[in-house]
């Protein structure tokens, strides 16, 4: 008898604790965007530990425990890719998210070769390049390396930037319009308004994406739009001579979140925004 009680408080602390790790979850889900217009300081009570909740659910669904659906959809057709061709990653000074998106794409079965601003010719053994986010200055590069990437582009590559990647773009020459600055951190809720670029894409609306105060899109003219905050454009497109483009002011392959003197990794698998930087790169490589 005292056995089944003992089993019995078990299962229902276990179910208790389990429910509780949901909840906050959702609840960081829900007031993530709420939590990011907040001062710094505002956030710190509670965001550490909606984020530690979540993180604990994210390891569950991460890239290396990918879902059966995920693995499906995308696999194959990365196997099939990476026989003859190469995405290259951005991995100059200043960028602390490229090891973390690197890593994501080898998980998955890309070939993946990395460069800098130093070596730009390492682009041309590529069928696409991203240049993900982080803190580099764009001042230390040399006119023959700007050069470099933007007739990598206007002569066929693909062009992939994520956050300061946008940035990037403007700075070689391959958009002209204004990127006005988004001090916002945190999870915000977004709309696909055009499917051009994500064909595989899960045929959702809406989208959870982590944002971590990248430039917004709104008015830049050269870019198609493709998703968008309340009014403000976050991603879009645009053909470049014979490259293409794709640019996100978010991250949809996830990203490290810091919270005083901790931090968290959140995956794009668990956000399912990882979809979209797999569209997108299938999309700018395709002739």
């Amino acid at each position: 008898m005292k056995s089944r009680k003992l089993i019995f408080r078990i299962l229902t602390w276990g179910t208790v604790v389990g429910l509780a790790l949901l909840s906050s979850m959702v609840l960081g889900m829900m007031l993530g965007f709420h939590m990011s217009l907040v001062p710094a300081n505002d956030q710190k009570t509670y965001q550490k530990y909606i984020l530690k909740g979540t993180y604990l659910f994210d390891r569950l669904d991460s890239v290396s425990d990918m879902s059966d659906d995920f693995s499906k959809r995308w696999l194959p057709a990365i196997r099939e890719f990476s026989r003859n061709s190469r995405i290259g990653v951005y991995v100059g000074e200043g960028t602390d998210a490229t090891p973390f998106l690197q890593v994501q794409l080898e998980k998955l079965g890309f070939d993946v070769i990395r460069f800098s601003h130093d070596e730009p010719e390492d682009i041309r053994q590529c069928e696409a390049i991203v240049f993900p986010g982080g803190h580099y200055d764009l001042g230390k590069w040399p006119s023959r390396t700007k050069k470099e990437f933007y007739d990598y582009v206007k002569n066929g590559g693909g062009f992939i930037g994520i956050c300061l990647g946008v940035v990037a773009a403007k700075e070689i020459g391959l958009i002209e319009g204004e990127l006005r600055p988004w001090p916002v951190t945190g999870f915000i809720r977004c709309k696909i308004i055009d499917r051009t670029v994500f064909q595989k894409t899960p045929s959702h609306s809406t989208m959870t994406f982590l944002h971590m105060n990248g430039r917004l899109l709104t008015d830049e003219p050269t870019l198609k739009p493709i998703i968008m905050f309340q009014q403000e454009v976050l991603a879009g497109y645009r053909h470049f001579g014979r490259g293409k483009i794709v640019l996100f002011s978010s991250h949809p392959e996830g990203g490290k979140i810091e919270y005083g003197n901790d931090y968290i990794i959140l995956e794009g698998t668990t956000l399912n925004t990882m979809d979209l930087l797999l569209d997108a790169i299938f999309y700018v490589c395709k002739k």
